[in-house]
C-alpha cells in the first residue's frame, strides 16, 4: 500500500512539473518562430515566453522593484500619459509609489500568452507591460535600410505603461 501511494505521489510530481510546458502548443511555437524569427535562424521559444511572463507576473505580486527592473534593458521603457520616462527617476522609489493598485491587479491577474503579438511581442494585463526579444542591428543597409539585418538577444520588457 505504501508503495503505491509512493508511486501516485511521484507521478502527480513529474506531471505537476511539466504541466507548464504544456501551456503552449506546436502551433503556437510555429506562429511565434514566423513572426519573431531574425535574419539568422535565432530560436524563439513560447515556453520562454510563457515563463518569462510568469517571472514579471512573479515579481509584480511580490512587488519586487528591483526584480521587475532587471528584465529591463531599454532605459526609456516607461510610458506615463504618453511621455517617455527614464527608468533611472524610479530606482530610489517604493513599489506602492510607482504603481497603483488597479495596475497592480491587470498585471497579477493577468495570464502570459503564447502567441505573441506579431512583432511587437506579448503583453501582460491589457498591454499595461510588453515584452520581446530584443534585437541588435547586425548588417546595416545604407541604401535600403527595409533590408537590414538584426540579431535576437535575450527577452527584456520592451515597455510599461505606467497610467
Amino acid at each position: 500500500m505504501k508503495k503505491i501511494l509512493g508511486i501516485i505521489i511521484i507521478s502527480l510530481l513529474i506531471s505537476n512539473s511539466s504541466y507548464a510546458a504544456k501551456q503552449c502548443t506546436a502551433e503556437d511555437e510555429a506562429y511565434v518562430i514566423e513572426m519573431n524569427s531574425d535574419d539568422y535562424g535565432t530560436k524563439v521559444s513560447t515556453q520562454e515566453a510563457y515563463e518569462f511572463g510568469l517571472s514579471i507576473i512573479n515579481a509584480v505580486k511580490e512587488k519586487n522593484l528591483d526584480k521587475l527592473m532587471s528584465y529591463i534593458t531599454h532605459k526609456k521603457s516607461f510610458t506615463t500619459s504618453n511621455k517617455d520616462l527614464d527608468i533611472e527617476n524610479y530606482k530610489e522609489k517604493k513599489f506602492e509609489n510607482i504603481f497603483s493598485k488597479e495596475w497592480i491587479s491587470l498585471i497579477v491577474d493577468s495570464s502570459p500568452m503564447c502567441r505573441s503579438m506579431g512583432y511587437k511581442g506579448w503583453m501582460l494585463g491589457s498591454g499595461m507591460i510588453w515584452y520581446q526579444y530584443s534585437r541588435d542591428l547586425f548588417e546595416k543597409n545604407e541604401d535600403e535600410p527595409w533590408k537590414n539585418k538584426y540579431k535576437n538577444k535575450s527577452l527584456t520588457i520592451s515597455h510599461i505603461n505606467n497610467r
